[in-house]
């Protein structure tokens, strides 16, 4: 792979040539229980268990050249073993009352993931101006625990001829834990405590709304009107940052319209809240690789979400033929990207940021029918998205736009009652532009 990249001092270039191999299992539960105790009063349990075992072994070489002169080189080789446990429950009991004018609605979720990560990492780097190399083998232990919990009550009531209001709250925690073990293979594989850390993450958050909705035969209006208030406490090790408390206002609403079968329109408006993850609050470099080093930020604040999509769909129930199109458009405040900082010896030093704003564009079309002689079905997929977006660059400002288009077409057998065989080609095509090139 060949990568060109771009600062205010020049141009340079990287070649990346990788050889890999993975393997993954995963066991996975689903469970539920469907209960109507009599004509007002339902209940709905659901949950899940997951195991999944993944393995990857790689060998990397890796080269920087300014002006086609080769400035490093890096061999590296990589074994990953990784397991995850993982398991959700979330409950809903529904009572109509008021002669069925009125809907009490009760939910509650819990979620529960455990992630293992073991990482031997050994390196050859190899600097030309002015010469130097090291060679160094290391280890890296990750676990990450993540617990989410919710409880959301709402109160639905029909005010006339297809009007709606429903008032609603929700509340909740998530809580992340990190916990990273590295050092250096030799001696003992001894923990070097500067990068071993143990990093929390504590989220609450409460979210109060009013939901308006609209019906008729053909269509369908909803109006929401949403507030989060969120709290975030963070800790490094034994030490503790300031608390951080958001507020923001997210509003929804959506329109879907259908004038007879197999035909269907949607327009669809939505806000949302991203809150960092703790491996992008760590502070502390992940150096597994010399060349490429990373940070996190605790100082990094929520992304501010605005979407925009409207859907087609076009569906012949006779000859089983779909056409979907759909085109989306969004706005991020406060994106989470990356800051970078290129040394004398092209290191990459990454440190995550929040850059004002973050554009993106997507159409899609998706055409599927089936060839009843050979007996088989067809679909052709072709999206084409765009991206323009901000990071920083030694310091200063860079504005890139990215273009990128996806083909593919895929035919698989129509019964599958004893067999199931699909197969497919596609292609990716991308093309950046940046304001410093």
């Amino acid at each position: 792979v060949r990568t060109e990249h771009y600062t205010e001092e020049g141009a340079y270039t990287s070649l990346n040539d990788r050889d890999e191999g993975s393997t993954d299992l995963t066991h996975r539960i689903n469970f539920g229980l469907r209960r109507r105790i009599d004509t007002t009063h339902n209940l709905i349990l659901d949950g899940n268990v997951a195991l999944m075992y993944g393995s990857l072994a790689s060998y990397t070489e890796t080269s920087s050249l300014m002006a086609e002169d080769l400035v490093n080189r890096l061999l590296s080789d990589r074994d990953q073993d990784s397991d995850r446990l993982s398991g959700n429950l979330g409950g809903t009991y529904i009572y109509m009352f008021g002669k069925k004018k009125s809907t009490l609605k009760l939910s509650a979720s819990a979620a529960v993931a455990r992630n293992m990560e073991d990482i031997r990492m050994s390196n050859e780097t190899e600097y030309l101006e002015p010469p130097s190399g090291e060679s160094y083998s290391q280890f890296q232990d990750n676990r990450t625990d993540r617990l989410n919990l919710s409880l959301v009550a709402s109160l639905t009531r029909r005010l006339g001829k297809g009007f709606f209001v429903s008032p609603w709250v929700r509340l909740g925690q998530s809580r992340e834990k990190l916990d990273r073990v590295q050092g250096p293979m030799a001696n003992g594989m001894e923990p070097v405590d500067s990068i071993s850390p143990a990093f929390d993450k504590d989220y609450r958050w409460l979210s109060p709304a009013l939901n308006i909705q609209y019906n008729t035969r053909i269509s369908q209006f909803t109006l929401g009107l949403v507030t989060e208030l969120g709290s975030m406490d963070t800790s490094l090790t034994n030490g503790t940052y300031p608390r951080a408390d958001f507020t923001y206002f997210t509003p929804m609403f959506s329109w879907d319209y259908s004038r007879k079968t197999g035909r269907k329109i949607n327009l669809m408006y939505n806000t949302s809240v991203n809150t960092p993850s703790v491996n992008q609050l760590l502070p502390v470099v992940n150096n597994l690789n010399p060349l490429y080093l990373y940070y996190g930020n605790p100082a990094l604040i929520p992304e501010y979400n605005h979407q925009l999509m409207a859907h087609w769909l076009i569906f012949d129930q006779f000859s089983f033929t779909s056409l979907m199109m759909a085109l989306s458009g969004g706005y991020t405040k406060n994106k989470i990207n990356w800051s970078t900082n290129v040394t004398n010896e092209l290191v990459q030093i990454n440190t995550l940021t929040n850059v004002d704003w973050d554009y993106q564009g997507r159409l899609n079309l998706d055409f599927s029918t089936p060839i009843r002689k050979l007996g088989i079905k067809i679909n052709l997929d072709v999206e084409e998205d765009w991206n323009r977006g901000q990071s920083i660059v030694n310091d200063v400002d860079n504005i890139y736009n990215t273009f990128t288009q996806r083909y593919s077409f895929s035919a698989g057998n129509r019964k599958k009652k004893l067999w199931d065989v699909e197969s497919g080609v596609g292609v990716v095509l991308t093309h950046s532009r940046y304001d410093i090139q």
